[in-house]
Formats: C-alpha cells, sequence, structure tokens
C-alpha cells in the first residue's frame, strides 16, 4: 500500500514539472534545461535520502525527483 501511496506523489509531481520545465527549455534551450534538471534531481535525491527523518520530507524529496522528471521528458 505505502509504494501505491509513494508512486501517486512521484507521478502527481511529474505533470508539474513537465508543464514548468516548457519555459525554459524554450528560453534557454533543451540541453541546458536537462542539465537544470540533473541539479534538481540531484537535490531531490538529497532531501529525499540523506534528510527524510520524518515522512513529510520523504514526500518532499519525492515531489523535488518528480518534478525533475517530469523536466527531461519530451
Amino acid at each position: 500500500m505505502r509504494s501505491l501511496r509513494s508512486r501517486r506523489y512521484f507521478s502527481a509531481a511529474l505533470t508539474p514539472g513537465g508543464g514548468a520545465e516548457g519555459f525554459p527549455a524554450d528560453a534557454l534551450g533543451r540541453r541546458l534545461t536537462i542539465i537544470a534538471s540533473g541539479f534538481i534531481f540531484i537535490v531531490g535525491v538529497i532531501v529525499s535520502s540523506y534528510l527524510a527523518y520524518t515522512l513529510a520530507a520523504l514526500i518532499v524529496g519525492r515531489l523535488i525527483i518528480g518534478f525533475a522528471l517530469g523536466g527531461t521528458r519530451p
């Protein structure tokens, strides 16, 4: 049950990430947007792995990761 809930948070962040990354991709170019998404992904991994002492911190980390992955989708 928890894995399903975790997938929902992860999937919920993909949609806004894909929508929010459209403008930077047009303004900066696809390559720089993918590089920026990689750095956002690293921040999400750090938050969800090293700083996740509570469930809320884990959810925030997963949302950051989902946002970053949503921005790399074409």
